[in-house]
C-alpha cells in the first residue's frame, strides 16, 4: 500500500559490531494507483406519465433515415394516425402539436408532423391542454385541447435544419406526375423561425383539409354532386377521406412561422399560410333504402371539379407588464375563395325494378368567405398566492358569398299511377351572403381559501349577430323572375349570460374540482320576407366535475362530467327550402330547442418500468336530450325532403384500451388497441320514429421489428365489426366487417443503399352489401444516399404497383345501406432528390443520440 522506497548505500557505509547498517528512520510514501474508469449505462425510461401528461422518450423508439415526425409518432403506445393524417391519441384526436412548446403554424397537427424530421425530436409530450385562463388561474374551467408537445434535442433547438425535395415521374395512363417539399427551420432558445412549401399533382395534400373548404365547409353546401348524407347528428356514416387517397388532387400551399421571445416580458408568435388545392372527384354510388312501405334503389354518377384557395394568418402576443401584470392579445384572420362545377345523374328505382324519377343536375359555384377571431386577455395576480383577477374579451367576424348557377331537368315516370311521364326543370341564379358577428367578455376572480383550497367566480356574457340573405331569380326566356317561395332575408341574434362557482381542492396524491353554473339563453330571429319571427328563451344549470388520482409515477386516474348547451344554427333554423339537388330538398325549422348534454369520461393509463408495458384506457359516455336529428319525408314519387327536428334524447359512449410491450430488449415491439362504441338515437322517416342501435368494435394489433438498425418490418391489422339495428325494420338489420393489413419493411443495405416496401391490403365483407371485396394497394422503393454525411437521398419509388387504387366507401346509417366509388390515381412512378440542410444529421447513422444516457466515475 507505499510506494517503492530506494536509498543508495555509500561504499564507505560503516557497518555496526553485528554488521547492522543503520540507515535512520524512513518515511513511507502511500502508493496511489489510477483505477480504471466503470461505466454505468441503463435506457431512459420510454415512458414517463405524470397526471395527465405521457411523456415518451424518442431515443427509444427507432425509425428509419429521413423518417418524419410522423413517422415516430405512429410507433408510440396509444398513438394512432390516420391514412388522411389525423393523429389519436388514447382514442381521442389530437387538436394541436407544439414544438418546444410554442405553436406551429396555427393549430394543424399534419403541418408540424409532417415536415418535422423526427432525428430532431428528443421527447414527445401528450397531455389536454388548459385554456389560457385555467393555466393562469390554477382552476379548471373544462375547456381542454388533446395536445402533442415536441421538444427538440439540444443541436435542433439552436441551430438550421430541414430539407428541400423534389422530383417526378409517370402514371399508368403516361401523364406526368411531379412533387416537391421544402422544409426549412432556424431555431434559437428564444427564437424559431420555419418556412414550409410543397406542390405536387401526386394525391399528397400534406395539410390539413381545414385550410381546403373554405367557405363551403359544410354550412352552405357546394354543389349536386356532393352527396347529402340523411340521418343528420344520428349518422355512423364512415366519413369521407380528404386525405389525397382518392380523386386527383393538385396541390400548392406555403407557409412562414415566427416565434420569439424578446425578452423576459415580451413573447410574440405569428404565422402565415397560403394554399391552393384543385379538385377532381368522379363518384359512382348505390344505395338500398329501407322504408315501412317498401324498399327503393337509388343510384348516381357525380364528376366534380373544385378549387380551393385559401390565405391564413395568426398574432399572438403575450406582453408581461410587470411582476403581477400581464396580457395576452390573440387574432387569426383567413380569406378564402372558391370555385366549384359539378355534374349529378341519379335515379330512385322501385323493388319491382322498375324507375320511379331520374334526374340531371348542373351546378356552378363561386364562392369567397372571410373570417376573424381576436381575443384580449387581461391577468392580474396578488401578492397573496392564488388570489388573480382576470378579463377576456373577444370579438370574432364571419362572411361568406356564394353565387350558384343551377340547371337541372328531373323525370318522375307513372305520374298519378298512369302511364304518364312528368319532367321539372330548373334553371336559377342563387346568390347567398351570410354574415356573423360575435363579441363578449368572461369575467374570473379566485381566492385561496387555505390548505390548497380555492374558490373561482366567474361570469360570461356573449352576444351573437347574425344576418343571412337569400336571392334567388328564376331563368325563363333570358329574363330573370325573383323566386319569392325560396328567397329569404333572415336575422338572428343569439345572446346568452353565464355565471357560477368554482371549487378546486389539491393534495399530494389527488386533486378534483367541482362547478356550478346557470346560463340563460335568449334567441330572437325575424324573417323578412315572410313575416316569422322567432322569440324565445332557454334557463339551464350546468354542473361539472373533475378528479384526478397520481399515486405513483406511472399511474394516473381521471374522471370527468360535464353539461353543455347546444344551441341550433342559423341554417338549421331559416324555414327556407334549399333545392341545390331537387331530388333531395332541406328545409329549416324555426322551432328547434337546444340540446342538453351530459358527458362522463373515466381514463387510466399506468406504465411498468420492470416490464416495459404499457396500458392506456378510456370510456366516454354522453346522453343528449332535445337531441336535434333529421326528419326525412319520402313521397310517392320517391323524392326526399328533409329537415332538422327535436328528439327525446340520444345515446353515445365509445372506448379505448391501449397495450404495449417489448420483447428482447430493443428487438421488438407490440402494440395492441382496441376500440368500441355504441349509439343509440331516434331517426324521423314519414312522420314515424325510427330508433337505430348502432355497435362497432375494432381489434388492431401493431409489431415492430428492429434489427441493428439495419432491417425494420412494422405489420400492422385491423379487423372492425360494425352493426346496425332498426326498431321499424328489424329485418333489414345491418352488419358487416372490415379488415385491413397494412405492412412497411425497410433494409439498409451496404454502399449506402436502402431498399423499401409497401402493402396494404383492405377487405370489406358482404353480408349487407352482397359481396366481398379486398383492395391490394403495393408500394416499393429503392434509395441511394449521397454526398458528405449522406445528406442527399436519391429515390426511386413505384406506388400501387398493381394499380388497384380506388375509393371505396361502405355505409349503413339509419335507413339505408350505400356503396360509393371514386376514381382515383393508380400506379405511377417518381424519381425524387433530397437534401438535408443540417449538417448533424447522418442519416445512414440511424437515430442515435438520446436512448442512453452514461454515468462516469
Amino acid at each position: 500500500g507505499y510506494e517503492p522506497y530506494f536509498q543508495d548505500i555509500p561504499k564507505d557505509a560503516r557497518l555496526t559490531a553485528n554488521n547492522i547498517l543503520d540507515i535512520g528512520g524512513v518515511r513511507m510514501t502511500p502508493l496511489s494507483k489510477l483505477l480504471s474508469e466503470t461505466v454505468i449505462t441503463a435506457e431512459r425510461d420510454p415512458v414517463k406519465i405524470s397526471g395527465d401528461t405521457t411523456e415518451f422518450n424518442a431515443g427509444s423508439f427507432k425509425v428509419q433515415p429521413n423518417a418524419a415526425a410522423e413517422d415516430l409518432i405512429k410507433k408510440l403506445p396509444g398513438m394512432e394516425v390516420g391514412k388522411d393524417g389525423s393523429v389519436k391519441s388514447q382514442g381521442e384526436d389530437v387538436k394541436q402539436v407544439l414544438i418546444n412548446g410554442k405553436k406551429f403554424f396555427g393549430k394543424d397537427p399534419k403541418v408540424a408532423l409532417q415536415n418535422l424530421p423526427a432525428s430532431a425530436i428528443e421527447k414527445v409530450q401528450v397531455y389536454d391542454k388548459k385554456s389560457d385562463q385555467a393555466e393562469f388561474s390554477g382552476i379548471d374551467d373544462g375547456d381542454r385541447e388533446k395536445t402533442i408537445n415536441l421538444t427538440l434535442k439540444k443541436q435542433y433547438s439552436q441551430g438550421t435544419f430541414g430539407n428541400v425535395m423534389g422530383g417526378a415521374g409517370k402514371d399508368a395512363t403516361d401523364e406526368t406526375r411531379y412533387t416537391g417539399k421544402l422544409s426549412l427551420n432556424s431555431f434559437s432558445p428564444k427564437r424559431q423561425i420555419s418556412l414550409l412549401g410543397i406542390a405536387n399533382n401526386a394525391n399528397k395534400a400534406g395539410f390539413s383539409i381545414d385550410d381546403y373548404l373554405g367557405f363551403t365547409g359544410g354550412s352552405q353546401g357546394g354543389g349536386g354532386a356532393r352527396a347529402i348524407q340523411i340521418g343528420g347528428n344520428n349518422s355512423s356514416s364512415v366519413p369521407l377521406d380528404f386525405g389525397g387517397t382518392k380523386g386527383f388532387q393538385t396541390t400548392a400551399a406555403g407557409g412562414l412561422n415566427y416565434n420569439n421571445q424578446f425578452s423576459t416580458k415580451t413573447e410574440l408568435n405569428g404565422n402565415y399560410f397560403f394554399n391552393d388545392q384543385i379538385s377532381q372527384n368522379d363518384v359512382v354510388t348505390n344505395r338500398l333504402n329501407f322504408l315501412p312501405s317498401g324498399n327503393f334503389t337509388s343510384k348516381s354518377d357525380s364528376k366534380a371539379r373544385t378549387d380551393n384557395q385559401n390565405h391564413r394568418v395568426s398574432l399572438t402576443l403575450d406582453q408581461k407588464i410587470d411582476t403581477f401584470t400581464s396580457f395576452k392579445l390573440t387574432s387569426n384572420l383567413s380569406l378564402t375563395k372558391n370555385i366549384s362545377n359539378s355534374s349529378l345523374i341519379s335515379s330512385n328505382i322501385r323493388a319491382d325494378n322498375t324507375p320511379q324519377n331520374s334526374g340531371i343536375n348542373d351546378n356552378y359555384t363561386e364562392g369567397s368567405g372571410a373570417s376573424a377571431q381576436n381575443s384580449l386577455l387581461l391577468r392580474r395576480r396578488f401578492e397573496k398566492k392564488g388570489r388573480t383577477i382576470s378579463a377576456n374579451f373577444f370579438y370574432n367576424y364571419n362572411q361568406s358569398l356564394a353565387n350558384t348557377t343551377l340547371n337541372t331537368a328531373n323525370t318522375f315516370y307513372g305520374v298519378g299511377g298512369s302511364s304518364t311521364n312528368r319532367t321539372d326543370t330548373i334553371n336559377q341564379l342563387d346568390n347567398r351572403t351570410n354574415h356573423r358577428n360575435n363579441y363578449g367578455v368572461t369575467l374570473s376572480f379566485t381566492e385561496p381559501l387555505g390548505n390548497r383550497q380555492y374558490l373561482e367566480l366567474n361570469y360570461t356574457y356573449s352576444a351573437t349577430r347574425s344576418d343571412a340573405n337569400r336571392q334567388v331569380n328564376d331563368i325563363r326566356n333570358g329574363e330573370r323572375l325573383y323566386n319569392s317561395r325560396l328567397s329569404n332575408v333572415y336575422t338572428n341574434d343569439f345572446d346568452f349570460n353565464r355565471g357560477g362557482l368554482t371549487y378546486r381542492l389539491n393534495r399530494k396524491e389527488w386533486n378534483l374540482s367541482s362547478a356550478l353554473q346557470y346560463q340563460l339563453t335568449i334567441l330572437r330571429g325575424d324573417f323578412k320576407t315572410t313575416g316569422g319571427s322567432v322569440d324565445t328563451s332557454y334557463k339551464a344549470l350546468l354542473p361539472n366535475f373533475r378528479f384526478e388520482w397520481n399515486p405513483v409515477q406511472g399511474k394516473s386516474l381521471r374522471f370527468n362530467y360535464e353539461t353543455s348547451i347546444n344551441a341550433p344554427s342559423v341554417s338549421q333554423l331559416q324555414p327556407i327550402r334549399d333545392n341545390t339537388d331537387p331530388l333531395n330538398v332541406t328545409l329549416g325549422n324555426p322551432n328547434l330547442q337546444p340540446e342538453y348534454n351530459h358527458r362522463f369520461r373515466l381514463g387510466f393509463n399506468k406504465f411498468n418500468m420492470a416490464t416495459f408495458t404499457s396500458f392506456f384506457s378510456n370510456v366516454t359516455f354522453n346522453y343528449t336530450t332535445d337531441k336535434i336529428t333529421t326528419a326525412q319525408t319520402i313521397d310517392s314519387s320517391l323524392r326526399r325532403t328533409s329537415q332538422p327536428v327535436n328528439v327525446k334524447n340520444d345515446l353515445t359512449t365509445s372506448g379505448f384500451i391501449g397495450v404495449g410491450w417489448r420483447l428482447k430488449g430493443q428487438l421488438l415491439r407490440v402494440n395492441l388497441n382496441t376500440n368500441f362504441s355504441y349509439g343509440r338515437g331516434i331517426g324521423i322517416i314519414n312522420a314515424a320514429e325510427n330508433t337505430t342501435n348502432r355497435y362497432s368494435i375494432s381489434l388492431s394489433p401493431r409489431i415492430n421489428l428492429n434489427i441493428n438498425d439495419t432491417f425494420e418490418l412494422s405489420v400492422g391489422a385491423t379487423a372492425r365489426h360494425n352493426r346496425t339495428d332498426y326498431s321499424l325494420s328489424p329485418t333489414q338489420n345491418q352488419k358487416y366487417m372490415t379488415y385491413s393489413l397494412e405492412n412497411e419493411a425497410n433494409w439498409r443495405l451496404p454502399m449506402g443503399f436502402k431498399l423499401g416496401a409497401t402493402f396494404d391490403y383492405t377487405i370489406i365483407t358482404g353480408q349487407t352489401f352482397g359481396t366481398s371485396e379486398g383492395i391490394p394497394l403495393l408500394g416499393a422503393s429503392l434509395s441511394k444516399f449521397i454526398l458528405k454525411n449522406n445528406r442527399g437521398e436519391l429515390r426511386f419509388q413505384i406506388a400501387d404497383i398493381l394499380n388497384k387504387n380506388q375509393g371505396l366507401d361502405r355505409t349503413a346509417d339509419v335507413n339505408y345501406i350505400q356503396e360509393s366509388r371514386t376514381r382515383s390515381l393508380g400506379r405511377y412512378a417518381l424519381l425524387t432528390f433530397q437534401y438535408n440542410i443540417n449538417p448533424m444529421l447522418n442519416p445512414n447513422q440511424g437515430r442515435g443520440g438520446g436512448m442512453r444516457m452514461m454515468m462516469r466515475n
